[in-house]
């Protein structure tokens, strides 16, 4: 897991990675702030974005964003967990968030 999150974040772009488990439990970061904080957010992100789909049947989640003032955060679904990836100023969250998926579907 470790090594998965270390590869997501030396994308051009991101910030820093958080893998996390479904419940919400950090299983590996790169991250220099609070990695629980930021693995809450992908959490939470993700089981939302997975009922939003589920109910209006559109498929297994792909992705997720959410932007704020200053800082975007993408959320992929892996195998058992998701990724949550801080994306740095200017960047395009949605390249990263295709390099990241490539990477993740080779990585299965």
């Amino acid at each position: 897991m470790v090594e998965i999150a270390q590869i997501l974040a030396k994308i051009d772009g991101v910030g820093g990675a958080v893998l996390v488990a479904e419940d919400g439990i950090v299983l590996a970061h790169t991250l220099e702030g609070d990695p629980e904080k930021e693995g809450a957010v992908a959490a939470f992100l993700g089981a939302a974005a997975t009922q939003a789909g589920e109910a209006m049947n559109l498929g297994r989640l792909k992705r997720a964003m959410i932007s704020m003032a200053n800082n975007h955060i993408v959320v992929l679904k892996g195998k058992e967990y998701f990724v949550g990836l801080i994306i740095q100023e200017g960047a395009s969250p949605a390249l990263i968030a295709s390099r990241a998926e490539a990477f993740l579907e080779g990585a299965k």
